[in-house]
């Protein structure tokens, strides 16, 4: 398993995980959200904040984002 920051080059490996948890997990009905509105977040996170993804010898595994801080305020 190989852990590294993720970049905007990774928008495809990253939209194949977030559609999977969708799939898997669904948001409550009125908060849905398509990924290219999602995708706003996560570039603005990539940028300002952290985002890591993991790869193993498959391929990307799974991703996580940290938002910048708001106020001290931590948003994971």
């Amino acid at each position: 398993m190989n852990v590294r920051r993720a970049t905007e080059a990774d928008r495809e490996a990253i939209r194949v995980l977030w559609e999977e948890f969708e799939r898997e997990v669904p948001a409550p009905p009125g908060d849905e959200e398509t990924f290219d509105e999602d995708w706003v977040d996560t570039t603005t996170d990539i940028r300002d904040g952290a985002v890591y993804i993991a790869e193993d010898d498959r391929g990307p595994a799974g991703y996580v984002r940290v938002s910048a801080p708001v106020h001290g305020v931590v948003t994971i």
